[in-house]
């Protein structure tokens, strides 16, 4: 018996309790990304934790809703990623000494297993869905807090099959082209703003709407975006969030997750922030066999 034949319908009638265990299973996902079979209400129910406004300062919201019943356009889609601990597995190439740790690849001092080969390879492939279906959305520009060629060193060295779609994507270190810029404050978040500022205004002309996502597992990448898309008229913020110094296995989860929603987030008329860590590792509950009957 399906979930929806088992709940009761509250779409009229006093309302209805649920138990623990099935909140907490509707707590899985926001609506627009429940993955098993959820009738509509649990969807709302579910609307939840994880997926919830970009502004959380009302004095920073948009007064009305920022885009109309019209999906953003691609044209009108800018999307920028971060580079370590969001498409390259940087902090578990230090724990597992690949990389010493002020991330220089020349000083190596152990080498990869088999096993841990093969899990970066499933890596590179949803790194791959990943940044296509991002560029299906629109721009995709790799914004990095690292050094100048960092990002296209890194890339050859441990994931040469991603290689090409880096090459042709934009990579922008804003550490080499913020860091001394005279009367600039030397901050991580910073460089993040001058250089997302700098490639919005690059990429849309004055009359496009602005639909601007950020994929980054710092604070940075959320702190910037939101400087440079709260109060900008018809411009759509959505902040994709990873976990901070993750396991390979967490960006296994992550992207899993991201590259088959990437374009229902970036088609939301609204601004927005999405947990992608949690969204990715609820994603496993709700993909098991749902309540019992028992339970």
């Amino acid at each position: 018996m399906s979930l929806s034949q088992r709940l009761p319908n509250i779409d009229s009638g006093p309302a209805v309790i649920l138990p623990f265990a099935l909140k907490r299973q509707l707590r899985a996902a926001p609506k627009e990304f429940v993955l098993t079979e959820v009738p509509p209400f649990v969807a709302a129910v579910a609307r939840s934790t994880y997926l919830f406004p970009l502004f959380q300062d009302a004095s920073s919201a948009p007064e009305v809703p920022t885009f109309d019943l019209v999906p953003p356009a691609q044209a009108e889609t800018l999307i920028f990623f971060d580079w370590d601990d969001t498409l390259l597995p940087t902090s578990w190439l230090i724990r597992v000494g690949i990389v010493d740790p002020s991330c220089r690849i020349d000083s190596q001092s152990a080498t990869l297993s088999l096993i841990q080969k093969v899990h970066l390879r499933d890596l590179v492939a949803l790194n791959q869905r990943t940044l296509r279906a991002a560029m299906s959305c629109g721009r995709v520009v790799i914004v990095t807090n690292a050094e100048h060629l960092w990002v296209q060193q890194t890339c050859r060295k441990f994931m040469p099959d991603l290689l090409p779609i880096i090459r042709s994507l934009k990579v922008v270190s804003a550490r080499m082209n913020f860091q001394c810029e005279p009367g600039r404050r030397g901050t991580p978040v910073e460089w993040k703003r001058q250089a997302f500022s700098k490639e919005i205004n690059a990429f849309y002309s004055q009359e496009l709407r602005r639909n601007v996502l950020s994929c980054g597992d710092a604070p940075h990448e959320h702190e910037a975006l939101i400087a440079v898309t709260s109060g900008v008229p018809m411009c759509c913020g959505k902040s994709m969030r990873f976990s901070a110094l993750p396991e390979l296995a967490d960006l296994v989860r992550q992207h899993t997750f991201l590259c088959g929603q990437i374009k229902k987030i970036a088609g939301q008329g609204t601004s927005l922030q999405v947990d992608v860590a949690a969204c990715a590792q609820r994603r496993l509950l709700l993909t098991s066999p749902l309540l019992s009957d028992s339970k």
